[in-house]
């Protein structure tokens, strides 16, 4: 077997148009003006690869994923997306966490989100705490600011009405872009559960939340290393305490909080670097960190969008997310790509000119998509929704070369 097919086999390949088969540009009955006779060759092989994706509705019938059963024992099944702004994205992959959680017992929904906001969240979902639109008003992104999200906490939230702790799932973030929430977060179990803590912690996490980014960009290296020893203080107090911190307030809650001073010190790297080299790498320790959270083998879906969970070592000029957690899981990680080839779009416009983004409008894709991409041959395949899996395919000649 040739390494570009082993390396093949832990890729699964989504796609969803994000409209109606009428809608597409161009229409199968065009395929033969289209398409060059080799072309044609590798449709007529991937036609016979392709699982059909009859819906996005997470509420449908999920007996069309069962293809995906193939990822039952995987620690880590990173969901990607073509755009944050396809509602049909943010449905399948609502759907897909859905399936894992009922059939294969999947417990965590990692989210492309801070740790501080996502806790909060969990605490709506686990707990009843707060409202479905606090839950939604504390995230940072637009981008999760959406009627698909809130169905998903909505119905984590249903799931866990009635279970014990044991057999809750769970929402929580994987992101370092943001400590604003973990001051109060740290200081609030602190004083629930140890109220005699001391003075300096209080000093320290006050001077770390006051820090701005433009004032971090600015900071010597010397300074950067200071104030990561400080967080180091504060996680070195809860570890010193564990015991008696933990028989007080339970694992969980006691491994969240501390993990935030933990999270602080990433933020504090990656708002002090004017590139993302960083984020990517913390991204990925905090997903593997999450696979232990709930026990030895603690199963996890992780949102974020197609280049994150790619295991492209080249991303970001360190690596993806998803490369990084290949480098310390390997085969316990796999990958579901989403793409589309027509059809609308929700994003912010970008003015190159000024520098800046101009605010948020809906984009259509009409014209068929670039000749040499995945999606010009996707296009013209039948059905047009699908699934392609890719793990464990012994694929023909031409259309093993052409995916490579």
């Amino acid at each position: 077997m040739k390494l570009k097919q082993i390396l093949l086999l832990f890729l699964i390949v989504f796609y969803f148009c994000s409209c109606k088969k009428e809608q597409n540009p161009v229409s199968s009955q065009d395929v033969q003006t289209q398409l060059s006779s080799n072309e044609k060759t590798i449709l007529t092989e991937l036609n016979k690869y392709i699982t059909p994706c009859s819906t996005s509705e997470p509420d449908a019938d999920l007996s069309d994923l069962k293809v995906l059963d193939v990822f039952a024992n995987a620690k880590v099944v990173g969901l990607g997306e073509a755009t944050h702004g396809t509602k049909e994205f943010f449905r399948m992959k609502h759907r897909i966490f859905k399936y894992f959680v009922e059939h294969h017992g999947f417990k965590i929904f990692g989210f492309e989100a801070d740790m501080g906001e996502c806790i909060y969240i969990d605490r709506f979902i686990t707990d009843n705490e707060g409202t479905i639109d606090d839950a939604m008003n504390i995230m940072h992104f637009w981008t999760w600011k959406t009627k698909e999200v809130e169905d998903l906490i909505l119905w984590m939230n249903l799931y866990n009405q009635g279970k014990t702790d044991e057999y809750k799932i769970h929402l929580l973030g994987v992101d370092c872009q943001y400590k604003d929430y973990n001051k109060q977060l740290i200081l609030e179990y602190l004083k629930s559960y140890d109220p005699n803590y001391p003075q300096y912690i209080n000093t320290i996490l006050t001077d770390i939340d006051n820090i701005t980014r433009d004032e971090l960009l600015a900071t010597s290296l010397n300074d950067l290393n200071r104030l990561k020893e400080k967080c180091d203080s504060v996680s070195n107090y809860f570890i010193e305490n564990s015991g008696r911190l933990i028989a007080l307030s339970g694992k969980l809650k006691f491994d969240l909080i501390e993990r935030l001073s933990v999270q602080t010190k990433q933020v504090i790297d990656v708002q002090s670097s004017s590139r993302d080299i960083y984020r990517e790498e913390y991204m990925a320790v905090n997903t593997i960190w999450l696979t232990g959270l709930l026990g030895g083998n603690t199963k996890v879906v992780q949102w974020a969008h197609n280049a994150h969970v790619a295991k492209d070592p080249t991303y970001s000029k360190a690596g993806s997310q998803g490369y990084h957690i290949k480098s310390v899981i390997g085969d316990d990680y796999n990958v579901i790509g989403f793409s589309f080839s027509s059809g609308s779009f929700r994003a912010y416009n970008y003015d190159y000119i000024q520098d800046k983004y101009t605010g948020l409008s809906n984009h259509t894709i009409n014209q068929l998509p670039e000749k040499d991409s995945y999606n010009y041959i996707f296009h013209f395949a039948n059905p047009p929704n699908f699934i392609l899996l890719t793990k464990n395919q012994m694929f023909p000649g031409l259309l093993i070369n052409w995916l490579n």
